[in-house]
């Protein structure tokens, strides 16, 4: 038969297969991407032999460029991650997690593992680094993207997972040399800085030239289609200097986000496109590639893998969430160790290009499948968390993409008439005021003096930030006053 013919038989009945257990597993409360692996696992050469990697190999790597597009694009506060650039515990935590998570899996891996230094360097990259797109999918189906303390965990696993693109992307260069050299790590390095340099500058110019385009063009699917060329486009111009394409995508997606936001029609386009078929196609086909014949020749590398990699991401994820001072640095070690996503990508790669075996990338995946089998459930703790914080003052990042999107034709004196709103004299005491804007759900206050002059405004945040012990006077001359 046809080959292109049966090619379409493949991707039917892997994505049949692959939903079915992403429903399974979602109705046990597991996470849906492990059910996804396991069913291309059971497709392909390890038991059924049914699906060939290599027909589904294109659909695979776009499933989580598309995830990582959307992630970006929907998922996450971007001013909140923005304010936390310029935090150095933040870049010293990622540095322990990866940099030195990678140093520990060498050490421990050259022992039982005989293969070059830069391919072991690379795998250990790999194991070492952490993945946004099975994070974000937790989170998402936990209703918490929004939330500040959940926005630092998903801050810090990008930047893991950022160090450790990077990283591996010298190592793969390496790794195909078959040698270190001072010349091959600028050759490989210096073209990706370039291309992120290049990529950074044109962030506000990209939405710029679909709005152009919406002018002329009133056609919504040649919009969605021009997003995507730009997504494969420019992801391929990523991958061609060593940069992943999907980290290429996530940083897409965070250009694109407000424009999304304000065309809800193409982002659930976008949304239907991708959970419906890209997702399960890529975790499908992670699985297809499993050998475990060859997992039952060395039992004892398995445990070895498994036990270091689970270690050492746990405890190093543990003593960044210390440094970060985060109130429970277990989640920020949980959320640093989740794995499934980019690095399952670089992990074939490596194996297509001949840089791992068989046996080592099936021995990698099974890791993958424990970790997030085992600590992706933990992270429902946070719902209570993030509930119990709702009132935070760091939580009016929240309301920012809202308010974009919401009030952006909208007079002001309109929304007034519509919402609730608070008006207290000036020499009222402050404890009753706060507690009457608390119940109305009332952010802020407008503060007048006897004759009923406006004198300036009560921002709740600022009052939160004021001891409880000082009973202080709502008057024009205290500095929470506008």
């Amino acid at each position: 038969m046809n080959e292109s013919v049966l090619g379409l038989l493949y991707l039917g009945v892997l994505l049949l297969v692959v939903k079915l257990f992403e429903d399974v597993f979602e109705r046990i409360r597991m996470p849906p991407l492990v059910g996804a692996i396991i069913g291309g696992i059971i497709l392909g050469k390890s038991v059924l032999n049914f699906v060939q990697a290599n027909t589904v190999a294109l659909f695979v790597e776009l499933g989580v460029i598309m995830m990582l597009f959307l992630a970006g694009a929907e998922e996450f506060d971007i001013e909140a991650i923005a304010d936390l650039r310029r935090n150095k515990r933040l870049l010293l935590a990622t540095f322990l997690n990866w940099g030195f998570g990678t140093l520990l899996m060498l050490f421990v891996f050259s022992f039982f593992i005989p293969i070059s230094l830069p391919s072991l360097l690379l795998f250990c990259s790999i194991l070492s680094m952490s993945s946004v797109a099975p994070l974000a999918r937790v989170l998402k189906d936990l209703g918490i993207t929004k939330s500040y303390f959940v926005i630092n965990i998903f801050a810090y696993a990008l930047l893991v997972e950022v160090a450790g693109l990077i990283g591996s992307a010298v190592f793969l260069q390496l790794a195909i040399g078959g040698s270190f050299g001072a010349l091959k790590v600028i050759n490989a390095v210096f073209p990706i800085t370039l291309f992120l340099i290049a990529l950074y500058s044109v962030r506000k110019e990209l939405p710029k030239v679909i709005i152009a385009v919406e002018k002329f063009i009133k056609s919504r699917e040649v919009v969605l289609a021009i997003i995507v060329s730009f997504i494969l486009i420019l992801g391929y111009l990523g991958d061609s200097v060593g940069f992943n394409a999907g980290v290429v995508a996530l940083f897409l997606g965070y250009f694109f986000s407000r424009y999304l936001e304000r065309r809800p029609h193409i982002l659930e386009r976008l949304r239907g496109l991708t959970y419906g078929f890209f997702e399960p196609m890529f975790f499908g086909g992670l699985g297809l590639s499993v050998n475990l014949v060859s997992v039952r020749s060395a039992p004892l590398l398995a445990v070895v893998i498994v036990l270091t990699v689970i270690v050492v991401k746990i405890s190093l994820g543990y003593i960044g969430g210390a440094v970060l001072r985060s109130e429970k640095p277990f989640y920020q070690a949980v959320g640093s160790s989740l794995k499934g996503g980019v690095d399952g990508a670089l992990l074939l790669s490596a194996l297509l290009l001949g840089v791992i075996s068989s046996k080592l990338y099936t021995m990698a995946l099974i890791t993958i499948l424990i970790l997030t089998t085992t600590f992706a459930p933990t992270l429902k703790g946070l719902k209570k968390i993030t509930k119990e914080k709702r009132e935070s003052i760091k939580d009016v990042h929240v309301l920012r993409s809202y308010i974009a999107w919401y009030t952006q034709d909208t007079p002001a004196g309109e929304v007034a008439k519509m919402l609730p709103h608070i008006i207290v004299n000036e020499k009222e005491k402050l404890k009753p005021v706060v507690e009457k804007m608390a119940q109305l759900g009332i952010l802020g206050a407008i503060v007048t003096n006897d004759v009923g002059e406006v004198v300036g405004t009560l921002v709740l945040k600022d009052v939160l930030s004021l001891s409880d012990r000082e009973e202080l006077q709502v008057g024009r001359e205290n500095r929470w006053l506008a």
